[in-house]
């Protein structure tokens, strides 16, 4: 299960869980610190995230 963690949670928790949570981003990360919520979760579902909020 990859996670997509919104841009009000540290982008370190990418690092902090990727022993069990590999391939995990942040909204930051990706860009996408601007992007609407609608984007967002389009971009979740394509890329296979789960938005942790």
């Amino acid at each position: 299960m990859k996670l997509l963690f919104d841009q009000n949670l540290n982008f370190r928790l990418c690092n902090t869980l990727r022993d069990t949570f590999p391939n995990s981003s942040q909204v930051r990360l990706l860009g996408m610190d601007e992007a609407s919520d609608t984007k967002i979760w389009e971009y979740a579902l394509l890329h296979d995230y789960h938005i942790v909020t």
